[in-house]
């Protein structure tokens, strides 16, 4: 009898203990994809555009570029490969529609990634140049 109970105590434990890392590890991956540094979203910020005016819009190669380096570097260890898509858009009378032209003002980045054999994380932020005038 105190065999059986020694064995399920274990089972208990070690149960507990596979389930407070998994989701240890998936709260990891959340909070590095939630915090991705503005200075990386900032430091793609073109203010002119090819005419010399003033139209401050993202540089699409840039912004790409510093947040896939963010993720790769701060997501080692936790995951091996994720899947991101940058989304540019703009609001044309109160309809969210695809913003095809060079100056994007709008982004947002999905992200997904498999952290564990049957788990998937999946994320979105929204960044936005904001006018003030």
């Amino acid at each position: 009898m105190s065999s059986a109970i020694i064995f399920f105590s274990f089972m208990l434990i070690g149960s507990l203990s596979s389930v407070l890392g998994v989701s240890i590890h998936g709260m990891s991956i959340n909070r590095i994809f939630n915090n991705i540094p503005l200075a990386s979203i900032e430091s793609s910020v073109c203010v002119v555009d090819k005419t010399g005016e003033f139209h401050p819009h993202y540089n699409r190669s840039t912004l790409e570029k510093n947040v896939n380096a963010y993720l790769v570097k701060n997501l080692d260890g936790y995951i091996d490969k994720y899947k991101i898509r940058f989304s540019y858009y703009k609001i044309v009378d109160d309809k969210y529609v695809v913003d095809g032209s060079m100056y994007p003002e709008k982004v947002d980045i999905y992200f997904k990634c498999n952290y564990c054999t049957y788990l998937t994380y999946e994320g979105y932020r929204n960044f936005e140049i904001e006018r003030i005038i």
